[in-house]
C-alpha cells in the first residue's frame, strides 16, 4: 500500500513531484479563470484574487501548475483557511502573514490539474508587479524561460534549490517593475479602478444585453453541468419575457455580469438568472447583484427573496448560503427535480 503524502519524507516527495517544465499552454489561463470563479464564491467579498506565477506570463514555458495570489485581512485568515480545506485544498506552509496551500496533489503525482495558492496580507503583492514586467518586456521574460529550464534540469528532484536560484532574477526585476509602476497593486488602487470600471444598471427582461448575458450564462452553465443532467427541462422556467426587474453591468461599454428578480407571489420575489462572466476579476461582484436585487425586491413591498440553483453547482449554493440564504422544500415546478435546491432568505 503505498504511503500517504503526509507519512512522506521530503525527498520522496520530491521524487514523486519532480519540476517538469512544458511549452505554454493557454489553457493554464482557462484554469486559472475557472478557479477563481470558483474562489469568489467561497472567499469573503473583500478578499483580492490574481494570477501570478510563469503560468500568468505570456508565451514561457512554464511547471504546468497555476499559482493564485489571495489577498485579504490578516483577521480573515482562519475563515478563509477553513473554507480552503473544506474544498480539497491543502496546507503545507503557515506564518502569522501568510498561509500556502495546494491543490492537486494526490498520492499517484500530479493530477489533471494543480494549484499552488498564496495568502497573504493586504499589499504583500510583489509577484503582480513581476508578472507585469515581465508581460510587459517579452526578451527578459524570455531570459527567465532559458534561466528556469536550465534549473530544471539541475534541480529537478530539489524544489527549494530551484526556487533558490531564481531568486536573484526575481528580484532584480520586481524592483525595477515596483519603481516603474509605483502603487498600481495598493488596496485603495485596485478598488478605486473597480469603482471606476463597473456600471449598474437598471434594465428589464426585454433588454438585449441582458438576453445576451443570459445566454452566456446558459452556455457557462452547459460546460459546468450539461452532461450530468438535461438542462432543457429548466428552460421554459428561465425565459426572460416575465422579467420586469433587472441589473445589467457593465465593464465600460461591455456587459459583463447580470441578475434579476419577478414576482413568484405577494410575499416573495425569485432571483433569477445572475451571472457574472469569466471575463471579469468580480471581487465580490456576485454578491454585489444579489445586494442590489434585494435591495429593490424590499422596496417593492417583498418580504422574502427564494431562489433555486443545482445541486451541482456547488459555488453558487455556498455563494447563497454566505449571503443568508437557506434551504428550503423545492417549491412550485421544482418540487419534483431532485437535482434542485431551492432557497429561501427574510428581507
Amino acid at each position: 500500500m503505498s504511503k500517504e503524502l503526509s507519512e512522506m519524507t521530503l525527498e520522496e516527495l520530491w521524487q514523486l513531484f519532480p519540476i517538469i517544465i512544458r511549452e505554454h499552454d493557454i489553457k493554464w489561463n482557462d484554469q486559472y479563470n475557472e478557479e477563481e470563479r470558483f474562489l469568489i464564491n467561497i472567499l469573503p467579498d473583500n478578499a483580492i484574487i490574481s494570477h501570478i506565477g510563469s503560468t500568468a506570463i505570456n508565451g514561457i514555458c512554464a511547471k504546468p501548475i497555476v499559482d493564485i495570489l489571495v489577498e485579504s485581512e490578516i483577521s480573515d485568515f482562519s475563515e478563509i483557511k477553513r473554507s480552503l480545506l473544506k474544498h480539497d485544498y491543502l496546507c503545507h506552509a503557515e506564518d502569522e502573514k501568510s498561509i500556502d496551500f495546494n491543490k492537486g496533489y494526490t498520492k499517484e503525482g500530479f493530477a489533471a490539474k494543480v494549484f499552488h495558492l498564496h495568502l497573504r496580507e493586504y499589499g504583500d503583492n510583489r509577484e503582480l508587479y513581476f508578472r507585469d514586467y515581465m508581460n510587459d518586456n517579452p526578451d527578459i521574460a524570455k531570459e527567465y524561460e532559458k534561466l528556469k529550464i536550465s534549473l530544471s534540469k539541475r534541480y529537478e528532484h530539489d524544489r527549494d534549490a530551484y526556487t533558490n536560484a531564481k531568486t536573484d532574477f526575481i528580484k532584480k526585476y520586481t524592483d525595477e517593475a515596483i519603481c516603474r509602476y509605483g502603487q498600481r497593486y495598493s488596496r485603495a488602487s485596485v478598488c478605486r479602478n473597480m469603482e471606476q470600471k463597473l456600471i449598474f444598471e437598471d434594465r428589464d427582461g426585454n433588454d438585449k444585453d441582458f438576453i445576451y448575458l443570459c445566454g452566456e450564462l446558459d452556455k457557462a452553465l452547459e460546460e459546468l453541468v450539461g452532461g450530468k443532467f438535461q438542462r432543457n427541462v429548466y428552460a421554459k422556467y428561465n425565459t426572460t419575457e416575465m422579467i420586469h426587474d433587472a441589473i445589467v453591468v457593465y465593464d465600460g461599454e461591455k456587459p459583463v455580469a447580470c441578475g434579476s428578480f419577478k414576482r413568484y407571489d405577494d410575499e416573495h420575489a425569485e432571483l433569477k438568472r445572475v451571472f457574472v462572466s469569466k471575463d471579469i476579476a468580480s471581487h465580490g461582484l456576485g454578491s454585489q447583484i444579489v445586494g442590489r436585487l434585494e435591495d429593490k425586491a424590499r422596496q417593492q413591498g417583498y418580504r422574502y427573496c427564494i431562489l433555486e440553483t443545482g445541486a451541482p453547482l456547488k459555488a453558487a449554493c455556498h455563494l447563497y448560503k454566505k449571503l443568508g440564504y437557506k434551504v428550503i422544500p423545492n417549491y412550485g415546478q421544482y418540487a419534483d427535480m431532485p437535482n434542485s435546491i431551492c432557497m429561501e432568505k427574510e428581507l
